[in-house]
């Protein structure tokens, strides 16, 4: 009994940390997707810099529009940098949901396992308790 008890608080404790990995693994997707849309606007803004039509009369015009298609390019590269950790955070994340699920699975078939052996040790008990009382009857017979 004291240690069903035992296991069972210890399941307790390892739902917790389950829960809790699966509330890591939610945020680290929220995350994924922040900064995928990052991605895609950033990668958006570059494509549309180096689409642009824009009126180049002189050199300085020409240096104001390689700075701004660089700066976009940057940006864009930063925010692939940003996802592709996001994404390693999320992978991460769902490998810790997996391996806490899977033991928490483990400390609930020990518990179980538990259960039947206790009921199989009452039922054993009980046999031998009847057994007792069925001699004696016979003895007193």
């Amino acid at each position: 009994m004291k240690q069903q008890k035992t296991i069972e608080r210890l399941v307790e404790i390892k739902q917790r940390t389950a829960d809790a990995a699966e509330a890591e693994h939610t945020l680290a997707r929220a995350a994924v997707t922040l900064a995928g849309e990052a991605y895609d606007l950033a990668d958006s803004a570059h494509a549309a810099a180096l689409e642009a039509n824009e009126l180049v009369t002189t050199a300085a015009d020409l240096e104001d529009r390689d700075r701004h298609i660089r700066a976009r390019r940057r940006a864009a590269e930063v925010a692939a940098r940003v996802l592709a950790a996001a994404e390693a955070r999320e992978l991460e994340a769902r490998r810790a949901v997996t391996e806490a699920r899977t033991e928490l699975r483990r400390f609930e078939t020990w518990l179980e396992r538990e259960g039947v052996r206790q009921a199989t040790e009452a039922r054993r008990i009980e046999r031998i308790a009847d057994d007792e009382v069925a001699a004696r009857k016979a003895n007193v017979a």
